[in-house]
């Protein structure tokens, strides 16, 4: 799995504060499951909750919370773009210590794709990317203009990949 390295490596290459003290930023998996689909390849899919745990933090959470966003938007766009995940897929509790210091938890579900294929004799491991989020994907409706000129409209037989 390579998504929670990546996570703690965009965060701290973002935060001042976590890059000096990797030791208030402990990030670990659980609740995962590893999803076939019985075919001939052993190719497959991670799918895990990810916690995230900024320790004894003085700073505002939303200086770990945009980075977090930033990563979400390239790593895992699902969960900013698919309504149904997005009410669920990324979760916080705040547990405030003192006047200047908080305990920040955060859980995002990821998922990860594990392509295996054979490479003389021997089975190689390959995480795909995520794909980059289509911004047209449910528009359906398109108008042509040229210098404030309409020159035509038209209906897409597709939106959001169905048809």
């Amino acid at each position: 799995m390579l998504k929670p390295h990546l996570l703690r490596e965009a965060i701290s290459a973002a935060n001042t504060y976590l890059r000096t003290n990797p030791d208030s930023l402990a990030i670990w998996v659980n609740e995962g499951a590893i999803v076939s689909t019985g075919q001939k390849s052993l190719s497959h899919e991670y799918r895990y909750q990810t916690n995230v745990l900024v320790m004894d933090y003085p700073h505002n959470v939303d200086t770990v919370v945009l980075p977090v966003q930033l990563w979400i938007r390239e790593h895992q766009p699902d969960l900013h773009f698919n309504p149904d995940l997005r009410e669920t897929g990324v979760k916080f509790k705040v547990e405030i210590l003192n006047n200047g210091t908080v305990d920040l938890l955060i859980t995002l579900q990821l998922t990860e794709a594990a392509i295996v294929t054979k490479k003389d004799g021997e089975l190689v491991v390959t995480h795909r990317t995520e794909p980059p989020h289509d911004p047209y994907a449910d528009v359906s409706e398109w108008t042509l203009e040229s210098t404030g000129e309409m020159l035509n409209t038209w209906v897409s037989q597709q939106v959001g990949g169905k048809s």
